[in-house]
């Protein structure tokens, strides 16, 4: 599972750094609105939040690793990272949700 997690997550900076590369050309070649620019400001900073979270998830997987066979999460806090992991796969599934609607929208969603 460890070799998966680093190969995700080096695939995930690749992608976050062809994000950044597409938003760059996008300002200086297409001369957005304002509308347009926030959307794109915005797809920066989320790969940028991305990326960070396929380090964190790196990190943990390495910790994981070192305290194996015992859990990496003390037991006084197990619940909560349960909770924790149950509310990420909820966010999660609404944003994947939210994405696909908006993909149906067009290039920058529907125009007000």
């Amino acid at each position: 599972m460890v070799e998966h997690v680093n190969t995700d997550e080096a695939r995930i900076n690749q992608l976050a750094g062809q994000c950044d590369e597409y938003a760059c050309s996008m300002l200086a070649l297409q001369s957005p609105v304002a509308r347009e620019l926030r959307t794109i400001v915005t797809a920066i900073k989320a790969a940028e939040r991305i990326e960070r979270m396929g380090d964190l998830v790196k990190h943990v997987t390495a910790i994981a690793r070192l305290r194996h066979p015992e859990s990496a999460v003390p037991p006084q806090l197990a619940d909560q990272f349960a909770d924790m992991a149950r509310c990420r796969g909820r966010q999660t599934s609404a944003t994947v949700h939210r994405r696909a609607q908006w993909g149906r929208l067009g290039r920058f969603g529907p125009r007000r």
